[in-house]
């Protein structure tokens, strides 16, 4: 698969120095992507799918999936114009959060615990789409938006669209259940806490707390089922997009004299962005309802996706 790569790197004055390298490694987005190989979501065949899901089952979900995404955006979603909101109103959104994200990102000198490098990174970032990106009549932007996630769950719950925690129960390569959060265990050896269970793109939070000693795990196809038809319970929307044809330049300063050590340009072609909108209740969209950047460069993704390969914990 294509990944976006860093070129034209130059150092001046002295060699890297390992708190640059700390620095760089610290930082989300991959400056040098070919060292550090980061997991998405459907890039690789799942390896606990059989041949038939690989082949037929999986396409056939993740386009039915794609489909049932799409419409319920534009449900949900409203635009002054009219014209639906995606992918082209989405789109543009994402155009225009681009150049901000790196401008906040800009000054980075690493983590709390790595704030003594002594080094700090900024960035000036370049679309290469003909026009401005923010024009909406070039009929072209810088990000091609692919995947939609749908997270059903309370405020309380629903926290995140990439909520952690082990798998405990699975019943295909894309339909399971994680808990990601564990309270205490009943008689029958069973943990009860907040679990999130997920078919595809689709997932629901649910807390099993307070259901008493008598309590058996439900399967987690019985457990959404019940919750999802209480639309009272709210949910947020996640969509997952792929940067075009982009260029970021950075450069490595010394904090104490302010001399420019290490420079270059990354070609952001195929990093992922993630935006997910704040959880909502009711058939569309509120007006105060507002759009984040999740996750960038499948820094939050590529570790749950590893989580999600490994086979169940014992306990649920």
């Amino acid at each position: 698969m294509f990944r976006f790569r860093a070129f034209s790197t130059t150092t001046q004055n002295r060699p890297p120095v390992p708190s640059i390298k700390q620095l760089i490694a610290s930082y989300p987005i991959r400056l040098y992507p070919a060292e550090i190989e980061r997991k998405n979501y459907f890039d690789f065949p799942a390896p606990n799918a059989s041949l038939f899901e690989r082949l037929v089952s999986l396409p056939v979900r993740l386009l039915l999936a794609r489909f049932a995404g799409k419409t319920f955006l534009n449900l949900c979603f409203k635009t002054d114009s009219g014209k639906p909101f995606y992918p082209r109103q989405f789109q543009q959104g994402v155009s225009q959060a681009l150049p901000t994200l790196f401008d906040r990102l800009s000054g980075w000198d690493g983590t709390t615990t790595n704030s003594n490098i002594g080094h700090s990174i900024s960035f000036r970032y370049d679309s290469f789409i003909a026009g401005s990106f923010l024009d909406t009549n070039t009929g072209a932007f810088p990000v091609a938006p692919d995947n939609i996630w749908i997270t059903f769950g309370t405020f309380k719950n629903a926290t995140s669209t990439l909520l952690r925690g082990p798998v405990v129960d699975r019943d295909d390569a894309v339909m399971f259940t994680r808990r990601i959060a564990a309270s205490n265990t009943n008689r029958n050896n069973n943990t009860q806490g907040t679990h999130v269970w997920r078919d595809v793109c689709l997932e629901c939070v649910y807390n099993d707390e307070g259901l008493g000693e008598d309590f058996e795990f439900i399967p987690p196809w019985q457990v959404p089922s019940v919750r999802l038809s209480d639309a009272s319970m709210g949910r947020r929307v996640a969509v997952d997009s792929t940067v075009l044809a982009s260029m970021l330049s950075f450069e490595v300063t010394r904090l104490e004299d302010g001399v420019v050590v290490e420079s270059g340009d990354v070609d952001l072609a195929g990093m992922g962005i993630r935006m997910e909108s704040s959880h909502f209740v009711g058939k569309e969209f509120p007006e105060n309802g507002v759009w984040k950047i999740a996750d960038v460069d499948h820094y939050l993704i590529s570790p749950r996706v590893v989580e999600e390969e490994r086979k169940p914990v014992l306990t649920v």
